[in-house]
């Protein structure tokens, strides 16, 4: 499989390129159309970012015009997760307790967007679970006090009149007993934090200062369910060019990252590759990663943007063909011929005796026992006992007085024994006098002037009569003088 080995050019301090890879061997046949192969790009942010513009390319030497390439990007894990955040079942809410340097609650309001990108507010609580969640995050945290998004109006004009910071709107309130969502003229309890419920009776929110510093602070923000887009404008475009560029067997791909980005996000960038087709002996990929990020705002800097570059080279690629398939000199497959099954790489194996496949088959249990043979899929298969029939993995023996040649699959073949007449139904009856049977259904009687016993089995038992001689089976003459 290939790997990504050291990394060569730039180096970059947002995006880290992890490996280059083949999930499975690639199978290459120039004359099958749905072989479908997959290399992945993984690729790692090392700090959080608001949005980023990726452009990969590279030389992908496995890859010959005629090949077929489409591409999908994909998150590795759920993007809350990757915050480290927590959300109710069913929720695009996410939420985090983040505890640090006692921020105000102006502070704390700009270090959400800090830590959960732009568009996170300090926590929105809509509902009980949601107060409970909360709640539960600060308990785990070890924090006591923690702010949340309501505040009162600034201005005595807004006195007394409460909004959440992301602009909703909702009945539930958790005021804890004690506290008072009024600062009774005072003007200085204009701000809601959250208090632990296992602290002491005072539980629930409590009505701050704005200024005063707390321990920790809850932020929250809907996640975005759209996965990333890409630059091009249209599917049409974006294939119209892959096409261009497969020509020269150059890879392109721009990717428009236009959401939060958590620290240590991985993306897989996964080249879907149809019908491909050695274009050298020891194929290899290498790519190159180029483009810019927005770094979101922290309380020394402003929101900025940074450029970065890097590339790195893939171990070769393992091209083979494919299971149920055989290659010829000029790359083209031919399917695994009858009575074997081929598992790849050129490599034929014949089905085990007694037993047979269609062709193109890939495994060992293709193989079929042969009529009159019993055993699984794949052998060892065993010649069906003489006297008796194989039908549907079973042994049924023959008839009474019958039997049978060994391998045989049907009632049809149980015959009589020799001595013996009748159908293969049964019953057999015994050969009468002046008659042999040699066996089966079949019976012949003895020449002129010769006679046998009951149950004879050939002409040899034909005995010339009294006044007659003659070898065995006749021919008998009269006898001299008589």
């Amino acid at each position: 499989m290939a790997t990504l080995s050291a990394g060569i050019g730039l180096e970059s301090a947002i995006w880290d390129v992890q490996d280059i890879r083949q999930s499975e061997p690639f199978y290459a046949c120039g004359n099958t159309k749905d072989m479908i192969n997959e290399l992945t790009l993984t690729l790692r942010t090392t700090q959080t970012i608001d949005s980023s513009t990726i452009s990969v390319s590279g030389l992908v030497g496995a890859l010959v015009p005629d090949s077929e390439l489409s591409i999908s990007v994909e998150r590795e894990t759920n993007e809350c997760s990757d915050l480290r955040g927590q959300h109710l079942d069913g929720s695009d809410k996410c939420f985090k307790v983040i505890d640090t340097a006692f921020p105000d609650y102006e502070t704390a309001r700009e270090l959400c967007k800090n830590e959960l990108g732009t568009q996170a507010t300090l926590a929105s609580i809509q509902s009980s679970e949601e107060d409970e969640l909360v709640q539960e995050m600060l308990r785990s945290a070890g924090a006591t006090w923690g702010w949340i998004g309501y505040s009162d109006g600034p201005d005595d004009k807004d006195e007394g009149m409460w909004k959440w910071e992301d602009g909703q709107s909702s009945s539930f309130e958790g005021w804890a007993n004690e506290s008072t969502n009024s600062d009774s003229g005072s003007n200085i309890l204009d701000c809601a934090a959250v208090y632990r419920s296992d602290v002491s009776a005072r539980t629930g929110w409590q009505s701050l200062p704005c200024n005063v510093g707390l321990q920790s602070f809850v932020c929250s923000k809907t996640m975005p369910s759209s996965p990333p887009m890409f630059c091009a404008s249209s599917g049409e475009a974006r294939k119209a060019e892959w096409e261009t560029l497969l020509e020269n067997n150059i890879l392109k791909l721009a990717l428009c990252q236009r959401k939060m980005v958590a620290a240590n996000t991985t993306y897989e960038i996964k080249f879907n590759v149809t019908n491909p087709q050695r274009s050298q002996s020891s194929p290899s990929v290498s790519i190159a990663v180029t483009g810019s990020v927005i770094i979101p705002w922290d309380p020394m800097h402003k929101p900025r943007e940074e450029r970065f570059g890097l590339a790195g080279a893939a171990d070769p690629l393992f091209i083979t063909t494919p299971p149920g398939y055989l290659s010829t000199t000029n790359e083209v497959c031919r399917l695994c011929p009858s009575g074997s099954w081929c598992p790849g790489g050129n490599e034929t194996v014949r089905c085990p005796k007694g037993s047979n496949g269609p062709e193109g088959q890939t495994e060992k249990e293709a193989c079929i026992c042969n009529l009159g043979f019993l055993g699984p899929a794949g052998g060892p298969c065993e010649e069906c006992p003489a006297g008796s029939f194989c039908v549907n993995d079973s042994t049924v023996s023959c008839p009474a007085l019958a039997t049978s040649d060994p391998g045989s699959w049907r009632q049809e073949q149980c015959i009589c024994v020799p001595g013996y007449l009748g159908t293969f139904e049964g019953p057999c009856i015994q050969c009468k006098a002046k008659y042999w049977c040699e066996g089966g259904n079949e019976t012949r009687q003895c020449t002129g002037n010769s006679s046998s016993v009951v149950g004879s089995t050939s002409s040899a038992d034909c005995i010339c009569d009294g006044g007659f001689s003659g070898p065995a089976g006749g021919p008998c003459e009269l006898c001299p003088g008589d």
